[in-house]
């Protein structure tokens, strides 16, 4: 057998460098401590137990914005869809929460740098003073909330979308409220399954709207009506189905199926680079897998997220030298 090539192996190993970093900034996100006093990128470094002087500058982990809070709370959606209370309906609570002040937090989608074997670089940041922000949780799981990170990864979605528009997934509407002033477009069609969800919508968050009129929305699964519907109708479609890229990489990899079939149409996921960086790691395992001697009876099961898309990618691959 041909031994695997120098670069791939490298490749294998800038992975499980990215899923360890992954794991440690998380940790710290949720543990940090909130001295306004400390330096954050020295109690950052510190937590993480990185000291790789190397590594430190190739994934920037010495690096953290302060970040300037007016670009934020000049947002249309921010200045202007406001709640008085919290509104608990059933399953579902649409509340404010807050960054504190020095509160560190990823503030974009990371981006995937392959001539560096995929190495993955996360956008880490502050404010100084505390940040109110809006969110919509499922019990305990946020789904949605207007933060840096939310408007940051919805900007260019929002910057191209022109014409009709097809949105999947409803959230507290960020993204259909922002296309909707754009005088280029003009229509905008929302799927959602929860019927909650749009209750809520409709009675909190819609009548806030300026263009209400342009937004109509439809109570269904998202991929029975792409499955069910001629798209030729739409110039553009937004999928915001998940909350985050574990979530995402099944919905991604169903729905770019379409983009062969409907080439005039302009299809955009939100945290894309994230789902992408995820659906690398999952094809570098697979080569592995494969290299190994793996064969379909090694994914049959999909009692997991994780057994389901290395199902998923390896009836696509099985077949394909995968090239990294």
């Amino acid at each position: 057998m041909k031994p695997l090539s120098n670069r791939f192996n490298k490749i294998l190993e800038t992975k499980d460098i990215n899923i360890e970093l992954d794991k440690r900034i998380n940790d710290y996100l949720l543990n940090q401590d909130n001295n306004i006093n400390t330096d954050i990128v020295k109690e950052f470094l510190a937590y993480i137990n990185i000291d790789d002087k190397e590594l430190i500058k190739d994934y920037s982990l010495n690096k953290i914005d302060k970040l300037d809070i007016n670009t934020y709370i000049e947002n249309e959606y921010y200045k202007n869809i406001k709640i008085d209370k919290d509104i608990i309906y059933k399953k579902w609570t649409i509340k404010y929460s807050y960054y504190s002040p020095y509160q560190v937090f990823i503030y974009k989608d990371i981006t995937i740098n392959k001539d560096n074997y995929y190495s993955e670089t996360n956008y880490l940041g502050y404010f100084s003073t505390s940040f109110k922000y809006l969110e919509v949780l499922e019990g305990d799981t946020t789904w949605m909330s207007i933060t840096p990170h939310e408007i940051n990864t919805m900007e260019d979605s929002i910057n191209v979308a022109t014409g009709n528009i097809l949105v999947l997934g409803l959230g507290l509407g960020y993204y259909p409220y922002m296309i909707s002033n754009k005088d280029s477009v003009k229509d905008v069609t929302i799927i959602e399954l929860d019927k909650d969800v749009i209750d809520i919508f409709n009675r909190f968050i819609l009548p806030q709207f300026k263009y209400k009129n342009k937004i109509h929305i439809i109570n269904m699964d998202a991929i029975k009506y792409l499955k069910e519907t001629n798209l030729n109708i739409y110039n553009y479609i937004f999928i915001d189905l998940y909350h985050n890229p574990i979530d995402g990489l099944p919905f991604y990899l169903e729905i770019s199926k379409l983009e062969d079939i409907y080439k005039d149409i302009t299809f955009s996921y939100w945290i894309k680079e994230s789902i992408l960086a995820l659906k690398y790691r999952y094809l570098i395992s697979l080569k592995e897998e494969l290299y190994n001697g793996s064969t379909y009876k090694d994914y049959i099961d999909e009692s997991n997220i994780d057994n389901k898309i290395m199902k998923i990618l390896y009836n696509e691959y099985k077949d394909i030298d995968i090239k990294l």
